[in-house]
């Protein structure tokens, strides 16, 4: 039924795909006002915090912006070191580095005899 009235809304328009405005203008129509002011104030938090996302991710980048080409080389191999530290202190294999199902050896084996 809501989806109805909203697509009467789009259609009257001229257009094929339901917004947001579409549908809190069927609800009110439908006679649900106080569900179609909920939904807008929680749309409304929504866009604020994707809008603050989008600030703070265009923040970051100008901030890196600002680096000179060897002072990122340097921080990402700083980086690498980091984390080929951690590996090496953890003693294990990567992330998804573990052996294939069925293989008694952890998959290490070359499919010949031992060495």
């Amino acid at each position: 039924m809501l989806t109805s009235e909203a697509n009467e809304a789009a259609s009257a328009e001229k257009k094929k795909t339901l917004s947001e405005a579409h549908l809190l203008g069927a609800l009110r129509k439908l006679g649900y006002p106080q569900l179609a002011a909920e939904c807008e104030a929680v749309g409304e938090a929504e866009h604020g915090a994707q809008a603050a996302a989008k600030a703070r991710k265009r923040k970051l980048k100008g901030a890196a912006s600002t680096l000179s080409t060897e002072e990122l080389l340097a921080e990402q191999q700083r980086l690498f070191a980091g984390a080929r530290e951690r590996l090496q202190a953890g003693g294990g294999e990567p992330p998804g580095a573990a052996a294939p199902k069925g293989a008694p050896d952890g998959g290490r084996s070359s499919g010949g005899p031992p060495a």
